[in-house]
Parts: structure tokens; sequence; C-alpha cells
């Protein structure tokens, strides 16, 4: 009977970590063909849940982390919570962090804490967000080291994810400046030809109604240049965002 307890005790770890090897496998092919990074997040707590005891995926928005997903726990707890969670606190500033129910000095995002908590920042070049895992068995340095380099290819994902809908926002605005240069050209052209035409019929209209034309075309011409202006400000910042991301 003794040496049956201690093969379960072997065993288990091992059969943890082998279900993890098979999850994370199924998650990197995942992050390979898909283009939309919150089903990589949902895909995260889907398959590793049955692994630990609770999993949840986060992303950065200004400075805040938003609750992507959430299995094994309560997702309206965690919404309310991430951001004052220490694990999570200390994630966002880049670091892996392992956390014992003695050691965390927050329980407020479960009703039924787990013993342990494992958070993982998605780092590359910045913080992209944090993912958390909780379950009532230590995590081996097998696990950590195979969940950071998930994390690591999440994050990566994430970061190309972001340069690839930069560049259909930049497409998408240049376009635009193409199609509103292209109508620039006959706004401006018509007040213009107006205008010259007004002054070549000078002696016939005189000097009063000339001015009213002139008057009355060169707010035409500036309510174009303040449309231009609007669309070249609108892709200068687009510029900015791409070039120096925050």
């Amino acid at each position: 009977t003794k040496k049956t307890v201690a093969s379960l005790i072997d065993i288990t770890p091992m059969k943890r970590l082998n279900n993890l090897l098979k999850a994370t496998s199924e998650i990197n092919e995942l992050v390979a063909r898909e283009n939309t990074p919150e089903k990589v997040l949902k895909a995260v707590c889907d398959k590793l849940t049955s692994i630990f005891g609770a999993v949840v995926t986060s992303v950065m928005e200004g400075e805040k982390l938003r609750v992507v997903k959430v299995r094994g726990t309560e997702f309206d707890l965690l919404e309310e919570t991430i951001n004052e969670c220490p694990a999570s606190l200390k994630a966002v500033e880049g670091r892996k962090v392992k956390m014992s129910l003695e050691e965390l000095t927050c329980n407020k995002c479960t009703s039924k804490p787990h013993k342990y908590v494992l958070a993982i920042p998605l780092l590359h070049e910045k913080i992209h967000g944090v993912v958390l895992f909780h379950s009532d068995s230590e995590f081996n340095n097998e696990e950590v080291a195979l969940l950071e380099k998930l994390s690591e290819n999440i994050a990566f994902a994430l970061s190309s994810y972001k340069i690839r809908q930069d560049r259909k926002r930049a497409i998408e605005q240049l376009t635009a400046n193409l199609i509103a240069f292209d109508r620039s050209a006959d706004r401006l052209r018509n007040p213009l030809a107006a205008i010259i035409g007004a002054i070549e019929l000078k002696e016939e209209l005189g000097s009063e109604k000339i001015m009213e034309i002139v008057d009355e075309q060169a707010k035409k011409i500036l309510e174009e240049l303040n449309r231009l202006r609007k669309e070249e400000l609108n892709t200068f910042r687009l510029t900015e965002e791409i070039i120096n991301p925050m």
C-alpha cells in the first residue's frame, strides 16, 4: 500500500506535466494561425483550467488590466479586483510571481481561494497583459518554464496582431487621404474659377459685387483646407502611434 501511494505521488505531477505539454502545444498551434487575440486568450483558459484550478487572462488597456476570460472562478469578482491583485500588480511590472495562500494579502478574486497563484506577464517589448493560474498543487519548475514560454509566444503574437492592425489602419487612412485629395481638387478648383471669372468681369459687376463673390468663395476654400488639415492630423497621429507606440 505504501508503495502504491508513493507511486501515485510520483505519477500525478508527471501526468499534470504531460497534460500541460499537450495543452501548450495545442495553444501554440492556435497562436500561429489565429488572427484574433481574444480567441487565443480564451483558449488558454479553456485548455488549462482542466490542469489547474482556475485560469484568468487579461490584457492591458491604458494603464489598467481588462479581464478577457475566466475559467474556474467568478468573472465578476475578477473584473473588479484584477487591478488590486498583489500577484497581478507585480506581474504588470514585468516579473513572474509565485505566491502561496499564506503570502497573499488579498483573497477577493475568488470565494474559494486556491493554495497557490502564479502570475506571468505577457511581455514582448512591453506588457500586453497578465495570465493568472490558480492551483491547489504547487507549481514546479518544469510547469513554470512551459507557462513562461507559452506566455512569451502569446505576447509576441499580440505584438504582431497590433502591428498588422496598425498597418491596416495606415492603409485605410492613406486611401481616405487619396479620396479626400481627389475631391478637394474639385472643391478648390470651382471657387477659384468663380473668383477668376468675377475679376475678369470687374467692369460689368463692380467692385462691391466682386468682393462679395471673393469673400463667399474664399470661405469655401478655407472650409476645404480645414477638412484637409483634419485628415492630415489623423494621418500624423496614426504615424506617431505606429512609430512610437506607448
